[in-house]
């Protein structure tokens, strides 16, 4: 048995959902040694499109690069995947990268892929997964660093299972958010005072916090969790959502500010200065398992420039 790389790339449809399905039918059919990362990368040539979901597979060939090469091609066709427009946006791309030992120089195949050592979307998880693969002008890691003009953002680690365990889902940001919350409440009734005077500007942050929460709540219905881990229902870009990315955690974090001020507490104010800044950081987490469910993401991401603020930050 030999060594062989497939790339793997999705823009169309439900690309994790496809990617998934094309390691489970390669599994089925060969013995599987290594699957990388999960990168999310922009098309490179063809028409104006959605971004690329992309990984590597590596796995063991018996039998020769041309009849592996046909098996991915009955994969492609299975996932609904049209060769209708050159470079075009695809369900299922499954490319035959390199072989260990194997060249090849046809009209079905050639080896190393001829255009695959100028891609950062499959060098990288290449490198990841087989650092020394040989492809057209040196290994994989020698072209590497010859390709950061190119994106190719790491969005998971383990992704090939569709059972999302509790721990993948980012528990440890709810159990902290948890915990800020009970400081939070901890403080407020520690530093607290009856609000007087100025004290009581307090109150309409307050109330907008409750009606951005509120109205964020309605907007993501079934999608609604406390995970940063997006549950895979219709993406929320309506109602608050139009003007800020995260309404939900800026409503927490507008209510903190404004309970610092009703009760006149500088340390409650500290507390809702550290929540913000880790709402931010739970925000940008979100943020890329987002743009792995939904196609869309990132020009919703273009569109809605604050993350908290609108149009600031």
């Amino acid at each position: 048995m030999v060594k062989a790389a497939i790339s793997l790339g999705s823009n169309l449809g439900d690309r994790l959902g496809q990617l998934r399905g094309a390691v489970r039918r390669l599994e089925e059919a060969y013995p599987i040694l290594a699957v990388s990362s999960l990168f999310l990368t922009e098309p490179i040539g063809g028409p104006v499109q959605d971004e690329f979901l992309n990984a590597v597979v590596l796995l063991e060939l018996d039998e020769s690069p041309e009849q592996l090469l046909a098996k991915l091609q009955q994969i492609e066709d299975q996932a609904g995947r049209v060769r209708d427009e050159h470079w075009g946006p695809r369900t299922l791309d499954l490319d035959l990268i390199t072989v260990r030992g194997a060249t090849a120089n046809s009209e079905e195949l050639i080896l190393p892929h001829p255009r695959a050592h100028l891609r950062r979307f499959v060098v990288a998880p290449l490198t990841e997964v087989w650092r020394d693969a040989q492809l057209q002008g040196g290994t994989a890691s020698d072209h590497l660093d010859n390709l950061i003009d190119q994106k190719a953002l790491r969005v998971a680690k383990e992704w090939k299972d569709d059972r999302i365990q509790f721990l993948d889902r980012g528990s440890a940001w709810v159990w902290t958010q948890a915990v800020g919350f009970v400081i939070f409440g901890v403080v407020v009734f520690a530093d607290g005072r009856w609000p007087e005077g100025w004290q009581w500007l307090g109150l309409p942050p307050i109330a907008l916090a409750a009606y951005l929460m509120l109205q964020a709540a309605a907007a993501l219905g079934e999608a609604f969790t406390p995970f940063p881990t997006p549950r895979e229902a219709r993406l929320a870009a309506r109602g608050v959502y139009r003007f800020v990315r995260h309404p939900m955690y800026a409503g927490i974090v507008l209510l903190f500010a404004g309970t610092a001020l009703l009760v006149g507490s500088v340390w409650v104010g500290v507390v809702a200065v550290v929540t913000a800044i880790f709402f931010w950081f739970k925000g940008g987490f979100e943020e890329k398992r987002l743009r792995i469910v939904y196609a869309a993401y990132d020009e919703y991401r273009k569109q809605v420039r604050g993350r908290l603020i609108p149009g600031i930050w």
